[in-house]
């Protein structure tokens, strides 16, 4: 973006609720400014501006990338950022743009938490603390009751758990619920929604649409030729997702030098990790939408209802870990993702019959203004689509793409 000096000073008048200037990059002011507008209504930092306004520059080298990122890692729970570059007068200034939290609140690494108040960011102490943290508090969707007796958990299933966890004496109470699995409540023992989701033969005739839906689209055509719904606990969707993506697609013939490959034209670990990615942070509490792949004869595209967890955004995902369903995500690795069984998948009428990889791609956000962001809404979905090239190519094995998008821009 390229502003002149009025025009700059016009959007950015003064320190305000929504904007702070800063002329360098030390740890705990950036720290300070990124808690206070996540708590608050968002906003803006101005790195390479004076108190007084003057434009300064300070461009994003790695080395100001690094200590944003390290800034906004200390602190707990930050709200989501976006780094810009805007050039003013020949002078480059980083403006980092955050977002404020839609459910919970931050704090500093030493437990402050801070709002915006003016060109101020404060703590709260005393009542106001207390009434702030009651009014945002966050209780975790997969810990919470599924209305299901532990007793109807597929016994299968728990000793499947059991072996992959090294338990005892499951159903043992104390072990599920220490994984987030098991509630004890007056009315009894119940399954937590993770526990619903990985316990329960078929946990969509209790929540919704909790399954994959994978839809194959033939050469040229934007109507789909065969539809199956993966089904079961989420720890077997992956597997048996993966499993016949990879029958799917089939293999490509590679010539590289006097030799030929059979190489799969995406590889299995790939899309393992997009795959267990959609089922381990997708929004479960949208009972309407499923986990939705499209295979195109080029590519694959993964949609997972809901945004990016925060803090994470599409700029900052290489550096930023944040994760929504961790009861869920405390299995996935545990249990073998090996195909043991045929895939348990209900198939719908239709004409069935590396090393080198480019880097992500997101799109730029357009706007530097300073206004109240936009809050993410549970409609939104996060998606993955990663190239799968041609039947027979020359080229070198290693040459595959997975590029990361996201469906929805919040700032």
């Amino acid at each position: 973006m390229v502003m002149s000096i009025a025009e700059f000073r016009s959007e950015f008048s003064a320190e305000s609720d929504y904007v702070e200037r800063k002329t360098g990059t030390g740890l705990r002011p950036l720290q300070r400014a990124i808690v206070a507008f996540s708590n608050s209504d968002g906003g803006v930092l101005l790195l390479g501006v004076a108190d007084d306004g003057s434009v300064l520059g300070r461009a994003a080298t790695q080395g100001v990338l690094t200590a944003i990122h390290e800034a906004a890692q200390a602190a707990h729970d930050p709200g989501r950022y976006w780094i810009h570059e805007c050039l003013v007068d020949g002078k480059t200034v980083t403006v980092v743009s955050v977002e404020r939290r839609s459910q919970g609140f931050a704090q500093t690494s030493d437990g402050q938490v801070l709002v915006r108040r003016g060109a101020r960011s404060v703590p709260l102490i005393g009542a106001e603390l207390q009434r702030f943290i009651s009014e945002r508090a966050l209780e975790r969707f997969d810990v919470a009751d599924s209305g299901v007796p532990l007793a109807r958990a597929d016994p299968d299933l728990l000793a499947e758990l059991q072996h992959a966890l090294r338990l005892k004496n499951l159903p043992d109470i104390g072990h599920l619920r220490s994984y987030g699995l098991a509630l004890s409540l007056p009315e009894g023992e119940r399954l937590t929604i993770g526990g619903a989701l990985c316990l329960l033969a078929d946990p969509a005739q209790r929540l919704g649409k909790a399954f994959i839906e994978i839809l194959r689209f033939p050469p040229g055509s934007t109507e789909y030729d065969r539809r199956i719904e993966v089904r079961g606990p989420v720890q077997h969707q992956v597997a048996e997702a993966v499993a016949f993506l990879i029958d799917e697609l089939g293999t490509d013939a590679v010539v590289s030098g006097l030799r030929r490959y059979e190489l799969p034209r995406l590889p299995d670990v790939v899309l393992r990790e997009a795959v267990a990615n959609a089922v381990a942070h997708r929004i479960y509490e949208d009972i309407g939408r499923s986990i939705r792949i499209d295979v195109y004869p080029d590519r694959v595209e993964i949609t997972s209802p809901g945004g990016l967890p925060e803090p994470v955004t599409e700029q900052n995902i290489r550096d930023t870990q944040a994760a929504r369903n961790s009861t869920v995500l405390s299995i996935l690795p545990a249990v073998p993702t090996r195909r043991r069984h045929r895939p348990r998948c209900r198939c719908h009428p239709g004409l069935d019959g590396g090393g080198t990889a480019r880097p992500p791609t997101f799109r730029r956000p357009s706007s530097l203004r300073p206004r109240r962001p936009t809050h993410p809404r549970d409609h939104q979905s996060a998606g993955a689509s990663m190239g799968a090239g041609s039947r027979t190519s020359r080229e070198d094995p290693s040459d595959r793409s997975l590029a990361p998008r996201s469906c929805g821009s919040w700032w």
